[in-house]
């Protein structure tokens, strides 16, 4: 779910609150938590992993 009450699921793409203009794909989840695992794909830290809780994730996003 993101911030704005939208469900996304794996696959999807989400605008993040981590940096201005950082989109990431979800690829999965955390093994023990059940977070939200996304890869940045566009803006600071492209090619990194990060769990971001779903008030991080803005909004789904359709990837260009």
């Amino acid at each position: 779910m993101t911030a704005e009450g939208g469900m996304v699921s794996v696959n999807d793409y989400v605008a993040l609150d981590l940096e201005p203009n950082t989109l990431g794909k979800i690829v999965g989840a955390h093994p023990t938590t059940g977070m939200p695992k996304v890869t940045i794909v566009e803006g600071a830290g492209v090619g990194g992993v990060v769990y971001p809780y779903p008030g991080q994730m803005l909004r789904r996003v359709h990837a260009q």
